[in-house]
């Protein structure tokens, strides 16, 4: 349904990449998350293991998956490639998602 920006699928939130509405959530989000549990916060990952990077590359989102990386180096602490290393409960990391 083209009208229908935010829902829930099986692999997590599914939006209109056109909106920005998911940066905007995340600027939000880490704005009102301690410096020290920004990073914590940035790995969050959905019950089956997967981060905002796995959802980003399995749907082919390079806009907002440029966007996560960008913003994740500027996380006190965060090393983005730990997050792209991460794999979901199948073994898979981000990239290969």
């Amino acid at each position: 349904n083209n009208d229908v920006e935010y829902g829930v699928d099986g692999d997590g939130i599914e939006y209109d990449p056109s909106t920005g509405r998911v940066e905007a959530a995340m600027d939000m989000l880490l704005g009102y998350t301690p410096a020290g549990q920004q990073r914590r916060a940035f790995l969050l990952s959905n019950a089956d293991g997967r981060n905002l990077l796995h959802l980003a590359c399995s749907r082919g989102d390079l806009r907002l998956l440029e966007y996560l990386i960008e913003r994740g180096e500027d996380i006190p602490g965060m090393k983005i490639s730990k997050a792209l290393d991460a794999k979901d409960k199948f073994g898979y990391t981000p990239f290969l998602a």
